[in-house]
């Protein structure tokens, strides 16, 4: 029989006011529509205030379902591959610890894995045709309309949204990857999308998601703009490097 077995990354960093009722609305709705076998890891890296703590007393209450794994430094890159590694699950993911995206949409990107073998990545997009976004003034969704268009001008991809915190893939892909890294921080889904699409036809299959800002974000946007500019250069550095060598 196939390995359905799936495990849902919530990276934490600084997110004592939200990281409980985020788990909560996941850990629910997973146990409500049948994937109540659906493994969650939190992936707390660097935090400050007392979200480890918050993050071991849900795996203790939820033992058997839910792992805590600590990175030292705050970084949602690295925080992610240390989960996926250390993951034995066949299908890999990452939520927003907010739960912005409608975690009805699990159903979807799970469905679409299981019956396309070719797909190695589904992605959320709060781009496409309908994709419904509420809660976010109108500077951050001009930033992130620039930033999808910056990545695809730099990198000769065609996505509509790498920066959505809604990801599902196949262990065996990400395995597979090993090495080829160079992002860090958020660009890591800018990263992650470019090498699906590039792997052939249908490997990347972006999904229109239900998407809400929620109160108390931690992206700061000049910081993250200046550093996400900075590893999408690296990215194109490595692309020009490998035709190269092609």
């Amino acid at each position: 029989m196939p390995d359905n077995s799936v495990e849902i990354i919530v990276p934490a960093f600084n997110e004592a006011l939200r990281l409980e009722q985020g788990f909560l609305t996941l850990r629910n709705w997973l146990d409500e529509n049948g994937l109540g076998d659906v493994r969650i890891c939190i992936a707390e890296n660097g935090s400050r205030d007392d979200t480890p703590g918050i993050a071991e007393r849900l795996a203790r209450q939820y033992a058997g379902t839910t792992r805590v794994i600590h990175w030292p430094e705050p970084s949602l890159a690295e925080a992610l591959k240390q989960a996926w590694t250390s993951s034995s699950a066949a299908i890999l993911a990452y939520c927003d610890a907010d739960m912005a995206t409608d975690p009805a949409h699990i159903a979807e990107a799970l469905k679409i894995l299981r019956e396309n073998p070719d797909c190695v990545l589904v992605s959320g997009s709060r781009h496409l045709p309908g994709a419904r976004v509420s809660g976010r003034n109108c500077r951050r969704r001009i930033v992130s309309r620039v930033y999808a268009t910056c990545v695809n001008l730099a990198l000769g991809t065609h996505f509509s949204d790498s920066a959505c915190g809604f990801k599902f893939l196949r262990r065996s892909w990400f395995e597979s990857l090993a090495g080829k890294f160079v992002a860090e921080g958020f660009t890591l889904g800018a990263e992650l999308a470019m090498l699906a699409e590039r792997r052939s036809k249908g490997a990347l299959v972006e999904i229109p998601v239900r998407w809400e800002e929620r109160a108390g974000t931690h992206v700061r946007l000049l910081p993250t703009i200046w550093a996400s500019a900075k590893n999408i250069l690296k990215m194109r550095r490595a692309v020009k490097c490998e035709r190269r060598m092609a």
